[in-house]
């Protein structure tokens, strides 16, 4: 249908299903962002969505929101606790001046929907713009406009700054958060460099052609390694140390400083 997986896609069409309902009218359309639309899902990825509406939420619509999400995830579908979106209103949506608005948002394996800024971002619109799924309503590039290069770029930077500070030194690591922070800091240093958005996979390759080969093992694993239980495990200190080095390098890279 949408992925090609039974219980995702049956799970999805509930969530159209009740966004309809909840509307009514004011729904416009439905979209797969991140890791689904980009064409990189693993066994990590949860399934990131946009619900577009004409109008913002109200209260009445948000507390009908707030008993789906807070049922979908005590299922027992393996899907349903693995979502993550926001509901956006189009005029907000298609608004790239502004961003950083709270939405109507579920964070993944959450039940709970919360107002947060999560979506309102260059690099939700970019893969909307791109590469949205469409699982309801018009082509998304008709409710979102182009971002530009320097924009993403200077999200890029942002970011960079962020990772690099939060996971430099004495960071508190677990198996799936070191996996996570290897993939992520090429991915970001990509889209510096391109002005684009891809996968964490092909983040990684891409790093494999232009980074120094000392990096390649450390890559080359946490990649493989994705998925792998337990998420929450303990790492070694070495491994953790050499992580750190590596979030260090390509922060430094990204500044123009090679080390």
């Amino acid at each position: 249908m949408w992925t090609g997986i039974d219980g995702l896609d049956a799970s999805l069409e509930r969530l159209v299903d009740h966004a309809r309902g909840v509307y009514g009218d004011g729904f416009i359309g439905a979209y797969l962002q991140g890791s689904f639309a980009l064409g990189g899902a693993d066994a990590e990825s949860d399934c990131d969505f946009i619900v577009v509406t004409a109008k913002p939420t109200d209260n009445e619509q948000l507390e009908r929101l707030r008993a789906f999400h807070g049922a979908l995830p005590h299922n027992d579908g393996y899907w349903e606790k693995h979502l993550e979106g926001s509901y956006a209103p189009a005029d907000e949506l298609v608004d790239i001046r502004q961003l950083g608005r709270a939405w109507p948002y579920v964070d993944h394996g959450s039940d709970k929907v919360i107002l947060d800024p999560h979506c309102d971002t260059e690099v939700t619109r970019w893969i909307l713009h791109h590469h949205g799924v469409t699982l309801a309503g018009p082509n998304p590039r008709t409710l979102v406009p182009e971002v530009p290069a320097g924009m993403m770029r200077a999200a890029a930077r942002r970011s960079l700054d962020t990772a690099t500070q939060t996971w430099r030194s004495g960071y508190p690591w677990d198996a799936w958060s070191q996996r996570y922070a290897v993939v992520t800091m090429p991915r970001l240093f990509r889209t510096l460099t391109a002005g684009d958005v891809v996968s964490k996979s092909d983040g990684v390759h891409w790093a494999l052609q232009v980074l120094d080969a000392r990096w390649h093992p450390l890559l080359t694993t946490a990649l493989a390694r994705r998925g792998q239980r337990p998420w929450g495990g303990a790492i070694d200190s070495d491994l953790a140390l050499r992580t750190e080095e590596f979030i260090v390098y390509v922060g430094d890279l990204a500044s123009g400083t090679f080390t």
